[in-house]
């Protein structure tokens, strides 16, 4: 977190762990006083959730998906967005675990009711899906069902040739 220790002052780095809640409640002061509105504006700029509502949805992970996959992901998130069934399908299958959010941080497709509505949610998708997104769907629905998610090629590579290396092959395609 940024803060302007006065006016006048450029932003500074905050290098003591404080929740904005905390300089907002008053409990931790930082340059002796709360934070000004213009403050909060900013650092609600900086805060980078998987999905940020900003008029819009802002999905900030596809870009950083394996190419065989990326395709089958985006059209699942429009199907179970746009398509009436998908998307009652998906909250009904989502209901038990729609405030899961902490157990799905923790250990996301390795908790059995989190797998359970994520491989309904794709298998929806892929039904839908035109033949020419077959292969990546195809890929997509087996790494779920096996409750893998796209990070877990990476994260293996990391463990068997370290974190360099691993960076150097996803740098150069290899993942």
């Amino acid at each position: 977190m940024l803060v302007h220790p006065t006016p006048e002052m450029d932003a500074m780095p905050v290098t003591d762990w404080v929740p904005f809640a905390d300089w907002a409640d008053g409990r931790v002061l930082l340059g002796d006083r709360r934070p000004t509105q213009a403050e909060l504006d900013y650092h609600l700029t900086t805060l980078f959730p998987p999905v940020r509502p900003r008029r819009w949805l802002e999905i900030r992970y596809l870009d950083s998906l394996p190419d065989a996959v990326w395709p089958a992901v985006v059209f699942t998130l429009v199907t179970l967005l746009d398509d009436p069934v998908a998307a009652d399908t998906a909250a009904e299958v989502t209901e038990a675990v729609a405030t899961a959010w902490d157990r799905a941080a923790q250990i996301g497709l390795g908790d059995r009711r989190l797998l359970k509505a994520a491989i309904r949610c794709v298998q929806t998708a892929a039904e839908r899906a035109p033949a020419e997104l077959a292969e990546s769907m195809q890929q997509l629905v087996r790494s779920v069902e096996k409750g893998r998610c796209p990070a877990d090629d990476f994260s293996d590579r990391a463990v068997k040739y370290g974190i360099g290396n691993a960076i150097t092959q996803l740098a150069q395609g290899e993942l």
